[in-house]
């Protein structure tokens, strides 16, 4: 059991770094960089000359090492992760990666308990439903649609979803996290139903795909019991 989870976890380890070695130079491939738009965003203030907005873009690459080749640039990046714990500059947002990736992960991980649970008890409802009605209309219906769920790309159902939501029904609340007499207001039970009202799209979306593969997981155990 130990062997299989420290090779789960190594497995884990590598898959993260191979993504972060695909993304890192994805980002890489298009023409330019931040000083690039920075040097524009300078000349478009209208305070600096040509050549003054390029002198401050060249400090700029040389203090964030956007001089380097692309390799030196990762390698700089994982080391800062692994002895300084430290995720990089963001430029859009002028303060510490880190800051921001511990500021948002609270709410990040409450949506994805939410959208697990959800998948788990929609998911394996629906599969014990649907495993003794084998081949009737409810099974062939649900397959049919586990089947779309699992087709089409989540990004695009989410869009989807909520343009028709935002745009076409008017649930603009759904653009915020909180109504505006809860945003400040302690923890309560009608704050969690608040929060529950704005964020189930999110919880829905992200999983539908795990309903669809649990759906069919339970199905064919089932299936294989009956």
């Amino acid at each position: 059991m130990v062997n299989f989870i420290l090779r789960r976890l190594l497995i884990s380890l590598l898959v993260i770094f191979a993504i972060s070695v695909i993304s890192f130079f994805i980002i890489q491939l298009p023409p330019g960089d931040f000083a690039s738009t920075y040097k524009a965003f300078l000349l478009q203030t209208g305070n600096m000359t040509e050549d003054q907005a390029e002198a401050m873009t060249q400090l700029v690459r040389s203090q964030y090492g956007l001089d380097q080749p692309a390799w030196k640039q990762f390698l700089t990046w994982v080391k800062g992760i692994v002895t300084e714990g430290k995720f990089g500059y963001s430029f859009a947002y002028r303060t510490d990666a880190g800051a921001i990736i511990l500021d948002r992960l609270p709410k990040t991980l409450m949506l994805a308990l939410l959208a697990h649970l959800t998948s788990t008890i929609v998911g394996v409802a629906a599969g014990i439903y649907v495993a003794p009605r084998q081949y009737g209309a409810a099974d062939n219906i649900l397959s049919v649609i586990a089947f779309i769920l699992t087709s089409v790309p989540r990004f695009f159902m989410a869009l989807v979803i909520l343009y028709l939501l935002v745009f076409t029904f008017g649930q603009h609340h759904l653009t915020s996290f909180f109504s505006p007499e809860y945003a400040v207001a302690p923890w309560s039970w009608g704050k969690f139903v608040d929060l529950l009202s704005h964020i189930w799209p999110v919880i829905l979306i992200a999983g539908l795909g795990g309903v669809a593969r649990n759906m069919r997981v339970m199905r064919g155990n089932l299936l294989d019991v009956l």
